[in-house]
């Protein structure tokens, strides 16, 4: 495996294992009904999601530009 897709793997397993996280927060707070920490999870995973998704459009815009 060449190191650059050794890399890519490392961040996309990172990403997943915040996302896992996050969705697992999601589901203790909705079975607790902690209204707080729901909303706090919630805020979280759209952070990560947003994060996501401006690393997929950094990548998109570095291959325009190649």
């Amino acid at each position: 495996m060449k190191r650059a897709d050794l890399k890519r793997f490392v961040y996309i397993n990172f990403m997943m294992k915040r996302i896992n996280d996050a969705s697992d927060r999601i589901y203790e707070s909705l079975a607790d009904s902690d209204e707080e920490g729901i909303e706090a999870a919630i805020e979280e995973m759209g952070a990560i999601c947003a994060e996501l998704l401006e690393s997929v459009s950094d990548v998109d815009n570095a291959k325009d530009k190649a």
